[in-house]
């Protein structure tokens, strides 16, 4: 069984991101739900597990950026919502520090975006 260290949620939030292998371009996408030591993003471009990003926001109505290191550590070519067809992968925020992972569950919890927590998902 799983063990979480925190409760994701809802959050829709714009992101760059950086594949560390081949220092790419920054690409936006946009979380699905985050907690404080990772997110998942609905998307069609494949990462590996593994694989390492750099992601880049700023919280929605806030003026507190970051930048962390990121690794894959789910990646779904293909899962159903209803009728949709969707692809997605969830990172692992792998070099945050004590304080930003305090401002962001401060963030996702007070936030009209993470009315409620996510279930029955992967992320830690």
């Amino acid at each position: 069984m799983e063990t979480r260290f925190e409760e994701r949620r809802n959050a829709s939030i714009p992101i760059e991101v950086i594949s560390v292998q081949n220092k790419s371009s920054p690409i936006s996408m946009t979380t699905r739900d985050m907690s404080p030591r990772g997110a998942y993003i609905e998307s069609a471009l494949s990462y590996a597990m593994g694989d390492r990003l750099i992601f880049r926001f700023t919280l929605p109505k806030s003026d507190k950026s970051f930048s962390f290191i990121a690794e894959v550590e789910r990646v779904d070519n293909y899962w159903r919502e209803g009728n949709l067809v969707k692809e997605g992968f969830g990172v692992s925020f792998i070099d945050t520090r004590p304080h930003e992972r305090l401002t962001i569950r401060s963030y996702l919890r007070q936030s009209a975006l993470a009315d409620s927590p996510v279930e029955n998902q992967w992320f830690r």
